[in-house]
């Protein structure tokens, strides 16, 4: 297992094209996540779970972020990861996220599977073509990657 996390790591690695993946919206229907990046705008994937405290607090940094952006080439996608999607949408609403928010729950293949990762938060930031520019980021590194 850790030698198929180094492989897929090494796969979706800074500089590499996004990975596509099926995931499902909160309302349980399929999409891809090339419904969202590589659109012509930088778009920020924060992998979260609503039972994880750190991935609760770093949605409220990325809520600044974002409100502050919005009108700009910038998005964010959530991913909720280990998370049930009934889990899911509570903390959508409790927690007022204000983008896109996908989950991997039942899915045949995780986000986790595809971009090698276990711990969580996990944060992508994604050029407007598709590529990669960070991996495992936080919020001050993403505010230095998109100008702010």
């Amino acid at each position: 297992m850790v030698k198929k996390n180094i492989e897929r790591e090494k796969q979706t690695d800074v500089g590499q094209m996004f990975s596509d993946v099926t995931l499902l919206t909160v309302d349980g229907k399929e999409v891809e996540l090339s419904d969202y990046v590589g659109k012509d705008k930088y778009v920020i994937m924060d992998c979260w779970a609503s039972w994880c405290p750190p991935c609760r607090a770093l949605i409220s940094k990325l809520k600044d972020i974002y409100l502050s952006q919005q009108q700009k080439t910038f998005d964010i996608i959530g991913v909720a990861t280990r998370d049930k999607l009934n889990n899911t949408r509570d903390a959508i609403n409790e927690l007022q996220i204000p983008w896109t928010v996908l989950s991997d729950d039942g899915m045949p293949t995780s986000i986790r599977d595809v971009y090698g990762f276990e711990g969580i938060p996990f944060v992508i930031l994604f050029a407007p073509d598709g590529t990669i520019l960070g991996r495992n980021i936080d919020e001050t590194q993403i505010k230095q990657m998109i100008g702010m």
